[in-house]
């Protein structure tokens, strides 16, 4: 039987000196490239890191440096943080509605107004707010909590929209 390093390999059908080895199986909707280990689906740049590299710590992910989604070479790959991720996002120009907080993006449900409204109305219910303003109880009780209707800064950091 053919360890999962063996296996991983015989997937990726070129590796060029310089440039990206792109996955050569199945691939996930996202376009990323999978395989199973031990029975279960595993991102193939994630297997990739742990051969090269060791286990993964807890709470990191595998970053693409070379923003290539099928790419496996190791030097390729690097840890980071899901706010690692966010930034390389928009600095790259891949979020959908890039420097649109609060209001003014497209899928937002609330104005600014309605938000610094519900902050301050204390004494209706949450099930009666979120009715007047077509949201969930949970999305009223997280806006009076300060858990949402944030903004990624400049430096990558979530901060609160104050209105």
């Amino acid at each position: 039987m053919k360890t999962v390093e063996e296996r991983f390999w015989e997937k990726v059908p070129n590796r060029p000196e310089e440039g990206c080895w792109e996955w050569g199986a199945s691939t996930k909707p996202e376009g990323y490239g999978q395989m199973n280990v031990n029975g279960r689906p595993a991102f193939a740049h994630r297997v990739s890191f742990e051969i090269a590299n060791g286990p993964i710590p807890a709470g990191m992910l595998v970053r693409h440096k070379c923003d290539n989604s099928l790419c496996v070479r190791p030097d390729h790959l690097e840890l980071g943080t899901q706010t690692d991720n966010m930034r390389d996002m928009i600095s790259r120009g891949r979020a959908r509605h890039p420097g649109q907080p609060g209001e003014l993006n497209p899928a937002a449900k609330l104005t600014n107004a309605e938000v610094s409204e519900i902050r301050s109305d204390t004494t209706r219910s949450l099930s009666s707010l979120a009715r007047e303003h077509g949201v969930s109880p949970q999305r009223i009780s997280q806006i009076q909590q300060r858990k949402t209707r944030h903004q990624l800064s400049a430096e990558g950091e979530f901060v609160e929209v104050d209105e």
